[in-house]
C-alpha cells in the first residue's frame, strides 16, 4: 500500500491537494476538485524499485505546487473552465541516471539521481539558457530547488500541450517544444515559485 499523506487546503469553492494511496509504488494527488461541476483533477504517480516514498512526495509536492499556481485566474489557461480541459497526468519517478522528460499531454518523466548526488546545477536549453528568469543555474542554492526546476520544466510541457490548444494565447503557437508557448509557462512557475528557492543563497549574501 501506498504511504499515506492527507492533507486539504481550500480555495472558493475548489479543494486543492488531497494526497491518496494507491496499490503498490503508486499514489493518487488530486489537485483540484470543483464541487459545481463534480470533477476532480487527479495526478497519479508511479516510482522506480530504487525511488523511496520520501522522494515521491517530494516530487508530487512540487507537482502539485506548480499546477496550483498555474490554476490560478489571472495566468488564463483555464483548467477549471470545462471538462474537456482536464488531462489526467501522469507523474514517473525513476532513478536511473537519465534524463527527465514529459510525453506532450501524458505523463511527464522525473529522474531523481542528480539530486542524491547533490548536483545544483540547473541545465536549460541554450534557446534561453540566458534568459535572467528562466535561464540555466550553474550553481543553485540547494539541491532540492534544482530539482524543483527540473519539475516545473516538465510540468509547464504538460500544461504546454493539455491546455495550449484550448487557451486563447497559446492555441497557435503551442506546438514548438521550447517556444513562445513553453516559455511563458515556465517563466510563471520560475518567476513565482521556483527562483526564490534557486536564488535563495544569493538573496541571503545580498541581506
Amino acid at each position: 500500500m501506498g504511504f499515506d499523506i492527507r492533507f486539504v487546503l481550500w480555495d472558493n469553492d475548489h479543494t486543492v491537494g488531497i494526497f491518496q494511496p494507491i496499490e503498490g509504488r503508486g499514489m493518487t494527488l488530486l489537485i483540484f476538485k470543483n464541487k459545481e461541476k463534480k470533477m476532480t483533477y487527479k495526478v497519479t504517480c508511479k516510482r522506480g524499485k530504487n525511488v523511496t516514498v520520501a522522494d515521491r512526495v517530494m516530487v508530487l509536492k512540487m507537482v502539485k505546487r506548480c499546477m496550483t499556481e498555474l490554476n490560478k485566474p489571472q495566468h488564463e489557461i483555464g483548467f477549471l473552465r470545462q471538462k474537456s480541459f482536464w488531462k489526467p497526468l501522469e507523474v514517473r519517478i525513476k532513478k536511473k541516471g537519465q534524463r527527465s522528460c514529459a510525453m506532450k499531454d501524458s505523463w511527464i518523466s522525473i529522474d531523481v539521481s542528480r539530486y542524491h548526488k547533490g548536483d545544483r546545477h540547473l541545465l536549460e536549453y541554450a534557446v534561453y539558457a540566458s534568459d535572467p528568469v528562466i535561464g540555466e543555474r550553474k550553481e543553485a542554492a540547494t539541491p532540492e530547488s534544482m530539482l524543483f526546476g527540473i519539475v516545473a520544466h516538465e510540468v509547464a510541457h504538460h500544461v504546454q500541450f493539455a491546455y495550449g490548444p484550448y487557451t486563447r494565447m497559446y492555441k497557435g503557437n503551442f506546438k514548438k517544444p521550447h517556444g513562445h508557448c513553453f516559455q511563458d509557462i515556465y517563466r510563471i512557475l520560475r518567476s513565482t515559485l521556483v527562483n526564490a528557492e534557486l536564488d535563495a543563497h544569493e538573496s541571503l549574501a545580498a541581506a
